[in-house]
């Protein structure tokens, strides 16, 4: 099977008091539209919810993003993955830990800051 380019898709982002994501309770941020590859915070300046952390003592407000979790998700097109293929996420670099998930059900976790990561 050839590469599928994820960046071309759709991404929307939520974020969620840690680990509320596991009992399937609502997000509480979000959501919004995301792009990848990129960043939550960029997403979340984007959406008007940080300030410009470079701009005076503007970092202090932006550090509650710090303690959610957040979803980053999109949709693959029926068909996409041929029947009977089996499919891998190849990242260049996450940052710095969270889980894959496939339908609902966690596939793999990653832990380290922007190492390379292959989730099968």
């Amino acid at each position: 099977m050839g590469e599928i380019d994820l960046s071309q898709m759709q991404w929307t982002l939520d974020g969620w008091r840690p680990y509320m994501w596991k009992l399937s309770q609502s997000a509480e941020i979000g959501p919004f539209p995301a792009k990848v590859p990129g960043s939550i915070q960029a997403a979340l300046r984007e959406a008007g919810l940080l300030p410009d952390w470079h701009v005076g003592l503007n970092s202090r407000l932006c550090e509650w993003a710090e303690h959610r979790h957040w979803r980053i998700e999109t949709v693959l097109p029926a068909g996409i993955i041929p029947q009977g293929e089996t499919a891998a996420l190849v990242a260049q670099g996450l940052d710095y830990s969270g889980w894959v998930m496939v339908d609902g059900r966690e596939v793999a976790e990653f832990r380290g800051a922007l190492l390379p990561t292959v989730s099968t």
